[in-house]
């Protein structure tokens, strides 16, 4: 009975124990939280005596910060000299606490005293990164931003240049507004290895940032032409140089550079190659034509020439076929282009791709498409060719035979590759396509079934054209049994893809007079007559029928707007206009898929040059 009172007694006495501890918690809990706030109110007599008592009782380093600045605030140097005293003799060896007795010494006025301990500091300093880091930190904190850099640079000794601090001293920089010195810095990096190379791009980028006057990208350059001619032998600095110009968008003058560095590392024409896909996404066809020239003068042992002639070819097709102001005489220049690219390289899976692109311009620009399909069909039966490049040349093989009126041959070569690639992209683009058959022959409740299902594609462009037309399905059958204007509306639809365009427009004539007091069709229609005009050159027909389909606010209003604006800017040659329109995308359909290209041509007609 007696050991069970003392248990007892025993778990009373530790329980009152804890009650205290969590009482006197919670009492300096409610102390520092009103220090802070007279501090940060500017009340430093209140704060100085409530951390007087907290440091006391916890000499912790947030407890010692806070009475250290309150002492400062009120003026009470005296107080803060023998705090900071009192560090410094319990810790002797530390390089913080000089700092802040040179703090105190600089709020005060004695400049003198501040530098030496600010000396002392340096003296003290170990050969460790980390604390070296440390150093400069508590430097940048007493807003010392000169002695942080004198640490860096004393450090970067004392570790015998094991790591050279550039990216804390270019920030330092950065801070003080030296622009010079803070991409030196990065670019110091450089001379210790090829592994810093992207981590000082990285850097670049973001220090760099926004720069409308070019001053800061004028400096970059500046300074790695120095550091090229400082050091020849260091090849990182061209390779910088070229990056640089690249961001610049600076073609011509990085393929020149990039062909120095080609010689000096003997890599027969690999970066030319990348240098050149580059140009042909930014459209800047005639410097990625020249960079693969470059690699095919090299001849036809050069491990690149066979990509390189592909290649060529690519760039004259994106450049002709994406304007819609190509001429006769382009096409039979493409297509002499693929014919003596396909006689010297041969047919093969090498080339295979080369041989679908053929197939694409005979049948769609040039009309012949029983020569498209041969080219097409022997594409696919050749030996040694991929799962994925005989279901791409199906694909195209379908598309033919639509264009033939063979629907139903379309149809089953887009269902092998439907089946053969159920989770791949190019499934969900042949369920598409086999889709907008069943839209094309009026199974309408059948297309749209699979076109909610592809709303979740993950290609963004088959998702947004599913939506569009189950869309546009749904809102010309729900409330109507009568399907007949969505048929004829297909139809033309059909024809259009074709190139039956006169036809088309003859069927849209007909859709628009006969259902024009019920039509929810006609922002499709003027679309669908724009895309045709652009095919037969009727630049200015086009361009109304494309304002009048924006006018709608439909669906298709931001299709509408950004097809106008790519008239104006490469037909029509209204620069300002292509610009407005440009703009216009950005503000009112923030959403929209075009938003990003927009972007970058509203940039560029403004004369933005981008980072």
């Amino acid at each position: 009975m007696i050991k069970i009172k003392s248990n007892i007694a025993l778990l009373l006495f530790s329980f009152l124990l804890l009650h205290f501890s969590v009482v006197a918690q919670d009492k300096m809990q409610i102390q520092l939280d009103l220090g802070k706030q007279f501090y940060n109110e500017g009340a430093y007599d209140k704060s100085a005596e409530i951390f007087e008592e907290l440091y006391k009782k916890n000499k912790s380093e947030e407890n010692y910060e806070y009475l250290l600045n309150s002492y400062i605030g009120i003026k009470n140097y005296k107080s803060a000299e023998k705090l900071v005293e009192k560090k410094i003799k319990e810790f002797p060896q530390s390089t913080l606490f000089p700092i802040d007795l040179g703090y105190v010494y600089a709020a005060s006025g004695q400049d003198e005293k501040a530098v030496k301990n600010f000396e002392k500091a340096l003296k003290l300093l170990p050969a460790d990164n980390q604390q070296i880091i440390f150093t400069a930190s508590r430097f940048l904190k007493r807003k010392q931003s000169q002695w942080a850099i004198q640490t860096y640079l004393a450090g970067r000794k004392l570790v015998h240049n094991d790591y050279p601090f550039s990216f804390e001293l270019a920030e330092v920089y950065k801070a003080e507004g030296n622009i010079s010195e803070m991409i030196n810095e990065y670019l110091f990096v450089l001379e210790y290895g090829e592994g810093y190379l992207t981590e000082v791009q990285n850097a670049l980028i973001n220090a760099i940032g926004e720069d409308a006057s070019g001053k800061k990208k004028k400096v970059l350059k500046e300074n790695l032409l120095k550091k090229i001619q400082e050091n020849p032998n260091n090849d990182l600095y061209l390779e910088m140089l070229v990056w640089e110009l690249i961001q610049e968008k600076e073609f011509s003058a990085a393929i020149t550079q990039t062909k120095a560095l080609d010689k000096r590392k003997r890599e027969e024409g690999q970066r030319l190659i990348r240098l050149s896909e580059l140009c042909l996404k930014n459209e800047d066809y005639e410097n990625a034509a020249k960079a693969l020239k470059y690699v095919i003068e090299k001849g036809e042992n050069s491990i690149y020439y066979r990509r390189a002639k592909m290649d060529l070819v690519k760039v004259l097709n994106q450049k002709i076929t994406t304007r819609p102001d190509y001429t006769v005489q382009d096409l039979t220049e493409l297509q002499n282009a693929y014919v003596s690219g396909l006689k010297e390289l041969g047919k093969n899976s090498f080339t295979l791709e080369m041989m679908r692109d053929y197939a694409h311009l005979l049948a769609f620009y040039l009309h012949d498409t029983k020569k498209a399909i041969s080219l097409l069909q022997e594409a696919i039966d050749m030996p040694r060719t991929s799962t994925q490049q005989i279901a791409e040349c199906k694909l195209e093989l379908g598309d033919i035979y639509l264009i033939s009126d063979k629907i139903w041959d379309a149809s089953l070569l887009y269902s092998q590759v439907e089946l053969d690639f159920k989770f791949d992209v190019l499934g969900q683009d042949a369920k598409y396509r086999n889709a907008k058959i069943s839209y094309y022959t009026g199974d309408f409740k059948w297309a749209k079934a699979q076109l909610d299902i592809l709303k979740a594609a993950t290609d963004r462009l088959i998702a947004n054209d599913a939506m569009y037309l189950s869309i546009l399905i749904t809102t010309n059958t729900l409330m109507d049994t009568i399907t007949t204007p969505l048929e004829m509306f297909a139809r033309a639809d059909l024809l259009e893809f074709q190139n039956q365009d006169s036809l088309c427009l003859r069927t849209l004539d007909s859709l628009e007079k006969e259902y024009k007091s019920r039509f929810n069709l006609m922002d499709d229609v003027l679309f669908l007559r724009a895309q045709v005009f652009l095919k037969k050159h009727q630049w200015i027909q086009a361009a109304e029928a494309l304002q009048k389909t924006y006018e709608y606010k439909d669906l298709l209003a931001d299709d509408a707007l950004f097809k106008l604006a790519d008239l104006y800017e490469t037909v029509l040659n209204d620069k300002v206009k292509a610009q407005e329109k440009y703009e216009e995308i950005l503000f009112k359909f923030p959403g929209s898929i075009y938003v990003e290209e927009a972007r970058k041509r509203f940039r560029r007609l403004r004369g933005d040059k981008e980072f």
